[in-house]
């Protein structure tokens, strides 16, 4: 989904954030909504006729708070997840302080399943029969609203909703089987943090803190992992399988290091790396997508024992998976079998505390995959682009509304105009390529498509002779990225 594309409909007004008031904000883009939805003239330019042009509300995408903010379901506390509902599992943890979803996903595996009924392996002398929550209909949902809206003394007990949406006054909402969207991009950005912490023990961001493993002994039958009261008065706390040695971190991070991508494809990593912390800082959302994707399973093979690794492995496959940019009915109708047995498995191997509400909600991601289609037009990372774009045209300090509206309309506009210009002509939609040393007369004499752009050395040691291993590497490039090669690939 390209910036162009993208239209600013509404901007609310700062510096605080509305909450609940948001609703009130939004009342004259539903408005707006309700009188497309009976349609405009609208004029097709190929025939030269007016049309009766209806526009529909689809879905909304937007991080796990402001999804609360957005649908009415407050996404704190244990009743968080907005797809279980009131028929959540979730509990609290008493030293952890906070809700946990730990074995809340046996009820999810089909009622023969071995998992269900063994006793000791999740919580203590626990068989689960539940059966999973139902998905309510529109109407189930409004109901719900109507009735719990006004009964506060039982918010966050029986319910979470805080208030009735204001898109719920379109006639045809009720219908929608997606009406919003959990965020992909910070669903795995979230999972890919706490792998990383935990599993590199990270001092205050480890999901396996002592407090965690004080959990761990209320809740789960594994005295291997409890806390261990030395002579001196201290506790010990034994190490974890799925924790990596302290003497492997330091190859791990070398890898890190040494790592290189094609150009474009992921941002310089290596750069965070930092040996006396045995840390990687500056990781960004694209980062984390490129390591639970495609670095997970090679940078910790070998340093964790088979069947955890294994587990990463299978998470690693099930993002790359469902982040394909085409879907295919029977791998995401798979999927969702797949990830259920996925996470039991995660929850035979990491503390409770490991459990919290993103961790639960990658049971629900190949559901809605299924109703919606392919993750790039529902994840947030054209939208953050944007967000960003919008951020640097502020001039003004006092006046940010006024600066974003007023220097949107111009974009528009221009993008617009664009569409008429001359196929020759530089704009947005004609950009100058990444690589281009900015002449025009560029001529080549090879017929071949990959040496047709134009380019300029950047190197300061300027023309050397390659070497006989260069000479080889660059030849196999070539002839791989070749599009006049890929009939003899085949």
């Amino acid at each position: 989904m390209k910036s162009e594309y993208i239209f600013l409909a509404l901007v609310v007004p700062g510096p605080e954030h509305p909450r609940k008031k948001l609703n009130i904000l939004m009342q004259p883009l539903v408005d707006e909504l309700l009188s497309l939805w009976g349609g405009v003239k609208t004029q097709d330019a190929t025939i030269k006729k007016n049309f009766n042009m209806r526009v529909a509300y689809l879905w909304s995408i937007h991080d796990f708070p402001a999804y609360g903010n957005f649908s009415g379901w407050s996404t704190h506390g244990r009743l968080a997840c907005p797809v279980c509902l009131c028929d959540s599992k979730a509990f609290r943890l008493h030293n952890g302080r906070k809700a946990c979803w730990f074995d809340c996903h046996r009820r999810f595996l089909p009622t023969d399943h071995e998992f269900r009924s063994q006793a000791n392996a999740f919580r203590k002398n626990t068989v689960v029969h539940d059966e999973p929550p139902r998905h309510l209909s529109g109407e189930e949902v409004l109901a719900q609203i109507n009735i719990s809206v006004a009964d506060t003394d039982n918010f966050g007990i029986l319910h979470n909703w805080t208030h009735l949406s204001c898109f719920w006054q379109l006639p045809y909402f009720h219908k929608l089987l997606l009406r919003h969207n959990i965020d992909v991009m910070h669903n795995e950005k979230n999972m890919g943090e706490a792998i990383w912490n935990t599993c590199f023990d990270v001092p205050e961001k480890t999901k396996d803190n002592a407090k965690a493993r004080r959990d761990l002994a209320q809740i789960c039958n594994r005295p291997s992992l409890h806390l261990k009261l030395k002579p001196n008065g201290k506790w010990d706390k034994p190490r974890s399988p799925f924790c990596i040695n302290k003497n492997d971190k330091p190859i791990i991070l070398k890898w890190f290091q040494e790592l290189k991508f094609p150009d474009g494809y992921a941002a310089n990593i290596r750069r965070g790396v930092n040996f006396t912390s045995r840390k990687i800082f500056g990781l960004k959302s694209h980062d984390y997508h490129i390591f639970m994707e495609r670095l997970l399973p090679v940078a910790f093979r070998g340093f964790l024992p088979e069947n955890i690794w294994m587990c990463l492995a299978e998470l690693s496959f099930f993002y790359r998976q469902l982040c394909a940019k085409e879907l295919n009915h029977d791998t995401i109708c798979s999927l969702e079998q797949q990830v259920v047995v996925l996470i039991c498995k995660m929850e035979k191997i990491f503390p409770p505390g490991f459990f919290n509400p993103m961790q639960h909600l990658i049971v629900h991601l190949p559901y809605e995959a299924r109703l919606g289609g392919p993750i790039q037009a529902r994840w947030n990372y054209p939208f953050e682009r944007k967000i960003q774009q919008l951020s640097k045209k502020v001039r003004n300090r006092a006046r940010v509304e006024g600066c974003i509206v007023e220097a949107e309309l111009v974009e528009e506009a221009t993008n617009h105009l664009s569409l008429y210009f001359k196929p020759n002509v530089r704009s947005v939609r004609n950009k100058i390529p990444r690589y281009d040393d900015g002449t025009c007369t560029f001529e080549s004499s090879c017929n071949l498509q990959i040496f047709q752009y134009p380019g300029r050395c950047i190197s300061p040691r300027g023309v050397r002779a390659l070497s006989t291993e260069e000479y080889e590497a660059a030849f196999l490039y070539v002839l791989t990225n070749m599009p006049e090669m890929d009939e003899h690939f085949k």
